[in-house]
């Protein structure tokens, strides 16, 4: 496998090779000829001498190699997120890792119910290394890392130095108040962008995450954008800020940082606080306040919004189009997630979807179990983001169930 300071590229077994642009995200099937290319301007060649060299190592005429070199150059040009593949890989291109269920908070809409007390089947940093490697071999392109609260734990320096070390794109998901004490060391390492949460306006995130966090979180976020690093703030939409939205929205626009709007799930404590979730004409009035406000000051971006099987585009030029819902997940076609005791799912929100433990398989195995193809092919069949797989998860609480659906329509949860 190649991992270069632009792009990671790996050979799949038919053949071709999966070239992934660590700027972007993107992923690209390519052949061999543009696999050279690439490794070549990666190494500092420049693009006006690859067609001579092309045509000098390996015969290619002047017209060809030009053409080659152009359809190189043509891919980062291409600023895809989340770019998806529909051949069948030999492992997976991602990987999410939970390494902690452990975590400095108590949110009231946490899926994974996490809790400050530790964990017995915890991996020790060993087992850790020891996946580290399995991945590696496996030619992992990138490895998401989350909780619980990542620094919780006092060996995540040796774990992300690690994964640093072996060349994979590195994402962590934190509440970002812990970052300070680990800011020096972590600061010399490339992360590729940090996902930190932030569910409101102040009084809306300290209901949600404890009293004081919000301004914790706030201040960590800012210092990372002053140092000029990639960020994404999460933000859940719930009862208590969905009419905040507009607000929000101008909040994260003021300071420059990029977010996202998920909906609240009601797995986990986020099922056991039922009243978090809004409903659908409290979200739909939300977004389209929000539309207006985008309309109305001209700015960039999409908002989806999906309903029922509907989803609504918002785009900065007026343009509002509603639409069959074409949602798509990457779960079990281009990645996994590792959980904190080694478990490895499809998805993590589906028990069922455990494809074995990864301290007694390899990586290739866990992937070429028939149990994924099997989900792959169950989640295709979706309304309103939620899959067949999630669905069956909602429908076993009776209180999700209902409010769920009331929210994304009839008949859509299983009896």
């Amino acid at each position: 496998m190649y991992r270069g300071k632009t792009i990671q590229i790996r050979k799949e077994d038919e053949g071709l090779y999966i070239l992934r642009i660590r700027r972007s995200g993107s992923y690209f099937f390519i052949n061999e000829t543009l696999k050279i290319i690439l490794i070549w301007a990666d190494e500092g060649m420049s693009i006006n001498d690859i067609p001579a060299k092309l045509k000098s190592s390996y015969g290619i005429s002047q017209k060809n190699a030009e053409l080659y070199v152009a359809k190189a150059v043509s891919l980062f040009k291409v600023d895809l997120f989340g770019h998806s593949l529909t051949r069948e890989l030999k492992t997976p291109l991602r990987v999410s890792w939970k390494l902690t269920s452990r975590c400095n908070l108590k949110c009231k809409h946490c899926y994974v119910s996490c809790t400050t007390e530790s964990q017995d089947t915890e991996l020790s940093v060993e087992q850790c290394m020891n996946i580290i490697n399995k991945l590696d071999a496996a030619e992992i392109f990138d490895v998401s890392i989350t909780g619980g609260e990542i620094f919780v734990r006092d060996d995540i320096k040796k774990i992300i130095e690690m994964l640093a070390e072996k060349g994979f794109d590195i994402s962590l998901f934190t509440n970002g108040i812990l970052i300070d004490k680990n800011y020096d060391w972590l600061s010399k390492i490339n992360i590729r962008r940090y996902n930190i949460s932030i569910d409101g306006l102040e009084k809306e995130h300290d209901y949600i995450r404890g009293n004081g966090n919000f301004v914790k979180t706030w201040n960590t976020i800012k210092k990372l954008k002053s140092d000029g690093k990639n960020i994404i703030v999460n933000c859940v939409v719930n009862s208590i800020n969905v009419n905040s939205l507009v607000q929000i929205h101008k909040m994260f626009v003021e300071e420059g940082i990029d977010y996202q709007f998920t909906l609240h799930i009601p797995l986990g404590r986020g099922g056991e606080n039922i009243d978090l979730l809004c409903t659908s004409e409290e979200y739909l009035n939300s977004v389209t306040k929000l539309q207006n406000e985008l309309l109305e000051y001209g700015e960039g971006g999409v908002i989806v919004s999906a309903v029922g099987n509907k989803i609504i585009e918002v785009y900065k030029n007026g343009d509002v189009i509603e639409k069959e819902d074409n949602w798509s997940c990457n779960a079990g076609n281009t990645k996994f997630d590792i959980n904190w005791d080694g478990n490895v799912l499809v998805c993590p929100m589906c028990e069922s979807s455990m494809l074995g433990n990864i301290l007694n398989k390899s990586v290739r195995e866990l992937w070429k179990n028939e149990s994924r193809k099997e989900f792959v092919k169950n989640k295709k069949r979706a309304v309103g983001h939620f899959c067949v797989p999630l669905r069956e998860v909602i429908s076993e609480h009776p209180i999700a169930k209902e409010r769920m659906q009331e929210f994304l329509g009839e008949n859509i949860l299983v009896e």
